[in-house]
C-alpha cells in the first residue's frame, strides 16, 4: 500500500500584529473559514511529484499560515500534519515541549534556532518548533480548534490558539482539491 505524506505547517509568530491586509481590506482568517478556504493555493510539481498546499497568512494570533506537502496529487492518502511555530524573541527560550488545554502532552519537534536581525538594542532570536498531528487528530480539532502552550527553559511558556474556522477552511480546500 502506498503511503502519502502531507505535512501541514502552521507558521506562527508569537508577536501579534492585527489583521492581514488584503488590498486594503482587513481579513480575519481565524474567524472566516470561507475566506480561508478561498485563499488556499495548491500546486503540484509533476517533475518532483510533490503537492504543495499553502493557506493564507493571518496575523490575529501572531503570523499564521498553513502549508502542506505530499507526494501524490490524486489521492488524499494518509496525511501527517504539523503546527509550525516561529517565535521572535529577545532571548532564547529553548522550547522543547507543548501541552494542549486538556493537559495532553503534544508531539513536538525542534526544527531550528537562528539569530535574526541585530541592531543597537540586540538581536531577534527565531525558534522554529513543529507540533505533529495525524490526520485524525487534525480532524478531531476541526470543530473546536486547538489552544496550546509551548514550554522551554523559561518555564513560563507561550500560549497559542488556532481556531476551528481556520482549520475547517483549510481542510475544506484540501477536500475540494481531492474531489475534483
Amino acid at each position: 500500500m502506498l503511503k502519502y505524506a502531507i505535512s501541514l505547517l502552521f507558521l506562527i509568530s508569537s508577536s501579534s500584529q492585527g489583521f492581514f491586509d488584503l488590498g486594503g481590506i482587513f481579513v480575519n482568517y481565524m474567524e472566516d473559514s470561507e475566506k480561508t478556504s478561498q485563499n488556499v493555493t495548491i500546486d503540484y510539481d509533476s517533475f518532483k511529484k510533490i503537492l504543495s498546499i499553502t493557506g493564507p497568512s493571518d496575523t490575529t494570533n501572531g503570523e499564521i499560515f498553513l502549508r502542506s506537502r505530499g507526494n501524490n496529487n490524486k489521492e488524499r492518502g494518509l496525511l501527517l500534519h504539523q503546527i509550525y511555530i516561529i517565535t521572535n524573541k529577545k532571548k532564547w527560550h529553548y522550547f522543547d515541549e507543548a501541552y494542549d488545554s486538556e493537559g495532553k502532552k503534544l508531539d513536538l519537534t525542534v526544527i531550528s534556532r537562528d539569530v535574526g536581525n541585530c541592531g543597537s538594542y540586540g538581536c531577534f532570536l527565531h525558534e522554529s518548533i513543529g507540533i505533529n498531528l495525524t490526520d485524525d487528530e487534525l480532524k478531531q480539532i476541526e470543530n473546536t480548534g486547538i489552544a496550546f502552550k509551548i514550554y522551554g527553559k523559561n518555564k513560563d511558556g507561550v500560549s497559542y490558539k488556532v481556531s476551528s474556522k481556520y482549520i475547517k477552511g483549510y481542510l475544506n480546500a484540501i477536500d475540494k482539491y481531492f474531489k475534483k
